[in-house]
């Protein structure tokens, strides 16, 4: 491991982001998956917010990381 650099680029943040945020909205997509909750959390904030993180955000993060490469 001696001699190992990492490079880190614009790529290589984005898409870091990009699997980082899809990381969080696939944990909070399993608490919408838990039917109890889900009933809970029908047309609330917190379903509007996951669903426009993970689709909005996401969808951005790749436009980014592939403007930068």
């Amino acid at each position: 491991m001696v001699g190992i650099s990492i490079k880190i680029n614009g790529v290589t943040i984005w898409s870091s982001r990009l699997i980082i945020l899809f990381t969080i909205g696939g944990v909070r997509g399993v608490i919408l998956a838990n039917s109890t909750l889900d009933v809970v959390l029908h047309d609330t904030l917190y379903v509007v917010g996951h669903f426009h993180v993970v689709l909005s955000i996401g969808a951005v993060f790749g436009i980014l990381c592939g403007i930068t490469l």
